[in-house]
């Protein structure tokens, strides 16, 4: 062998692992080249038969122990992903229902301020009474449009006795403040006005 016979003819090998490794397969390529022919003359089979069954190195139990704790392992990770995804969903929802508060909350407000402008006089028209938000419209009133569409719109039936802005304006428009309207002070909340004592006295005495 190769290996040997450097060693008898007293070769150094240096730290190069590359040509270790070169040296131990072609040891190997020479043994397996010399001993196939050998076994097969003294006809010992070199081929592993097709219905073999190699034995294991773990028993069946120990490797259905080893599957158990895997299915149980997942299990565990899949409920633990399920109630991550629950809570951000809640978190989300929450988030939403938050948004929609907020949005009608100064949706209101906003209403109100135009209100109080109008009374104020800041403001001469009453747009905002007709505008109403953008709605997505649902599956029934989609079908509802259709149909109004192909046969007709039979009138308006809610909303009739809300206000509009021709409603309050009236047909002559905005009704304009007169001079000295609500400066009046009203009688029934006027004060009296107590005598003095001389007075009072005078009074009893010609009673």
């Amino acid at each position: 062998f190769q290996l040997a016979e450097a060693e008898k003819q007293n070769k150094v090998f240096d730290y190069d692992e590359l040509k270790h490794e070169s040296v131990f397969y072609r040891q190997a390529q020479d043994a397996v080249l010399t001993g196939i022919p050998k076994l097969h003359s003294l006809g010992i089979p070199t081929r592993r038969p097709e219905d073999y069954f190699a034995e294991m190195s773990k028993s069946d139990e120990h490797m259905q122990k080893v599957k158990s704790m895997l299915i149980k392992k997942k299990a565990v990770t899949e409920r633990v992903e399920r109630g991550r995804q629950l809570r951000q969903q809640r978190k989300l929802q929450k988030a939403l229902q938050a948004q929609s508060r907020a949005n009608k909350q100064n949706a209101i407000k906003e209403h109100h301020d135009e209100i109080a402008k109008f009374r104020k006089g800041k403001r001469k028209d009453l747009e905002f009474l007709d505008s109403k938000p953008n709605k997505k419209q649902t599956k029934s009133q989609l079908k509802r449009n259709y149909r109004d569409t192909k046969f007709g719109f039979g009138g308006k039936k809610r909303g009739a006795k809300n206000n509009t802005r021709e409603s309050t304006m009236g047909e002559e428009g905005p009704r304009k403040r007169r001079v000295g309207q609500g400066t009046q002070p009203n009688k029934k909340n006027k004060k009296k006005i107590r005598l003095g004592k001389s007075r009072r006295n005078n009074m009893k005495k010609s009673k």
